[in-house]
């Protein structure tokens, strides 16, 4: 009636079965490790400062941004590989080059920056490498840096894109 089983135990099933359990989280354990120390998340780009415990987001340019009745349209074509920007403002800004900033939402080693050169008054265009499509931030500021537009491309292979400040 009693069967007994002579086989060793490690012919038998509920050993191996009680080991796996362990083993899987400690393999998984491993896993989660190495992807932590091979990926890096990067950092949030902005200006950003820390003044005791509280974290504020500098408005300075934008509120120069404001000032100015700064305004810009980016018709972006990432097919053809190019960029062209219309700027509006109240009040004459000379010809100068502008730096465009394609920020990755979340990998800072996605981030992409094009310098617009001036082709006519408030008119700029860039030619663009290949990039692979995503939803960028787009970040707009002069060389010397005294004013910033933002906006977001959508994504897709081509978009124009409304800027202004955020102040």
């Amino acid at each position: 009636m009693n069967e007994v089983d002579d086989r060793p135990w490690y012919r038998q099933f509920w050993p191996w079965f009680l080991i796996s359990l362990p083993l899987s989280a400690v393999l998984a354990g491993t896993a989660t490790i190495i992807i932590a120390n091979v990926t890096f998340d990067g950092l949030v780009v902005d200006d950003y400062y820390k003044q005791g415990k509280a974290i504020n987001q500098e408005k300075g340019r934008d509120r120069m941004a404001t000032h100015l009745g700064l305004s810009a349209v980016v018709n972006i074509d990432l097919k053809a590989g190019e960029i062209r920007l219309r700027l509006d403002s109240k009040v004459d800004i000379p010809s100068q080059a502008l730096r465009l900033s394609l920020i990755h939402p979340t990998r800072a080693g996605g981030d992409i920056d094009v310098v617009l050169e001036a082709i006519s008054p408030g008119l700029y265009q860039a030619s663009i490498a290949s990039v692979k499509v995503a939803n960028w931030n787009l970040l707009l500021v002069p060389e010397a840096g005294q004013w910033r537009l933002r906006g977001r491309f959508p994504g897709g292979e081509q978009a124009q894109v409304h800027m202004q400040s955020e102040s």
